[in-house]
């Protein structure tokens, strides 16, 4: 009986491990996110900000309607593609720690607490999440389907803003979707102890994956240290970047990964076109590279205060980065 019981345990797990990876493989596409796109060496400009605070968070819905945020509350939006820029105060005594432009008139910002505003930021609401908790980033899929990073876990709304379920436990980085239903995410955590003195952190990082649109997320189980950056060209394929300056790729969905190799820089942020294309903030400026990050060479140097640690691709050729004293660029195809 004992035999007979393990026996029908072992074909369960077997045939449940084989739907769960039918599943994923059955909705993985090979198709591009961004088809056709020839990313050539290309020049950024430096836009006026309105402000020489240290910047925290952009976010553009288009090529020409964005926000960035400022210092204690304050945010600056744009319908020009950074051209001209108007300087709102919500009233919120915190730096956010996010922003989020769902359209040309719904913004989103957050640290303690959710603000929403659907007026172009004239007026601001607090959302139903409490106000104990810390946000650290907000994503949106579509006009309703949203996400939070939280202090508590990962959090998924379905109206716009109005209400959030819990998705996961895991507080969410570099959360962005593939297609329809397949979705990534990452994990993890680096000691305190061992930032900065050390140059080989002992952290630990893993990519998290969603089949259904992000209702529910599984771990991959990588074996690497803290991830800081994530780019999925595909539902199968992406690149991503650690705190010990390792670049990796992965072909099959985050369940295992090839080392592109140690770099010389650290990876702020990645954002890849296709298998060979691909652009990396580096903190001292932005570099492209041609061969699927083998090498890459610099398409922007910075060489003013502090440094470049975030940029936003609202489309594949057009990006816009921010840095330390209120520095804004945007890239000029």
């Amino acid at each position: 009986m004992k035999k007979l019981i393990f026996s029908l345990f072992v074909v369960s797990l077997f045939t449940s491990c084989e739907k769960l990876q039918f599943g994923f493989n059955s909705k993985a596409d090979d198709k591009l996110i961004h088809p056709d796109i020839d990313l050539q060496v290309s020049n950024w400009i430096r836009l006026d900000s309105l402000t020489e605070s240290t910047l925290s968070d952009v976010s553009f819905c288009d090529e020409n309607n964005g926000m960035i945020s400022g210092f204690g509350g304050t945010v600056y939006t744009t319908k020009n593609g950074g051209e001209t820029w108007r300087t709102i105060n919500t009233n919120a005594n915190m730096t956010f720690l996010s922003v989020y432009t769902l359209d040309e008139n719904t913004f989103f910002t957050a640290r303690k607490g959710l603000y929403k505003s659907t007026d172009s930021g004239t007026s601001w609401r607090l959302c139903k999440l409490s106000t104990d908790i810390s946000i650290f980033e907000i994503w949106f899929k579509d006009s309703k389907i949203g996400f939070i990073s939280s202090g508590t876990g990962t959090f998924r709304t379905t109206d716009a803003g109005e209400t959030w379920s819990k998705v996961s436990d895991a507080i969410a980085k570099n959360l962005q979707f593939t297609s329809e239903d397949i979705g990534y995410f990452t994990y993890g955590s680096t000691p305190i102890s061992e930032f900065p003195t050390s140059d080989i952190f002992a952290g630990h990082g893993d990519i998290y994956r969603t089949t259904n649109g992000g209702k529910t997320w599984k771990t991959m189980g990588l074996e690497v240290t803290e991830i800081q950056s994530l780019s999925f060209i595909s539902d199968k394929v992406g690149f991503f970047a650690t705190n010990d300056r390792s670049l990796y790729k992965t072909t099959d969905g985050g369940e295992s990964c090839t080392l592109i190799g140690k770099k010389e820089f650290y990876s702020y942020d990645l954002f890849f076109v296709n298998e060979n294309q691909g652009i990396v903030c580096t903190g001292n400026g932005i570099s492209i590279t041609q061969d699927g990050g083998s090498t890459f060479n610099p398409e922007y140097g910075y060489n003013g205060r502090g440094q470049i640690y975030d940029f936003e691709f609202p489309s594949p050729k057009i990006g816009y980065a921010i840095g330390n004293y209120g520095v804004v660029l945007k890239r000029i195809p």
